[in-house]
């Protein structure tokens, strides 16, 4: 499951992750509609923010920059982002521009977000990430809990066709 949003100050994920007075320092905030920011679970490690291209419906791969134990300097051309050529192929140079100067600018706030979205930090208004995704998996469950499984799952453990 993946959660967009976009670097403006009235996102309901900036609002739950970022504090009024931190809000209220951003100088410069996303203006373009040509992508998204995205979080999705499963690489936490450098707490990384993916950029999605208007309309990009890849489900790997996506250009990316880790807030964690890196700086706005790692990130001075859009191929510095890892898969960062699917920008340069997807997005005029004013969508990367700016992207470049989100990074640049507003790294401060980037990297805090980030580290907050990963460790389930909710500072202000609105649900955080992983509360977010906790309500997403909640619905696809299947009723099955504590390591139950259907008649059908132990069918295909053990290779019967009934």
């Amino acid at each position: 499951m993946q959660i967009n949003f976009k670097f403006q100050q009235n996102d309901p994920i900036i609002q739950a992750h970022l504090t009024g007075t931190e809000i209220g320092e951003v100088e410069t905030w996303q203006e373009s509609d040509g992508y998204d920011f995205e979080w999705h679970p499963g690489h936490p490690t450098g707490y990384p923010l993916y950029i999605r291209p208007y309309g990009c419906t890849v489900g790997q791969n996506l250009p990316k920059f880790d807030t964690k134990n890196h700086t706005a300097g790692d990130y001075t051309n859009i191929t510095d982002l890892p898969n960062g050529q699917l920008l340069r192929r997807d997005l005029d140079n004013n969508d990367q521009n700016e992207i470049l100067a989100l990074i640049a600018g507003e790294w401060d706030k980037l990297a805090t977000l980030a580290r907050r979205m990963w460790e389930g930090e909710r500072v202000g208004d609105g649900k955080s990430v992983l509360e977010l995704w906790g309500e997403e998996e909640y619905a696809k469950d299947s009723g099955q809990h504590d390591e139950q499984i259907s008649r059908d799952q132990l069918r295909r453990i053990l290779g019967l066709k009934w």
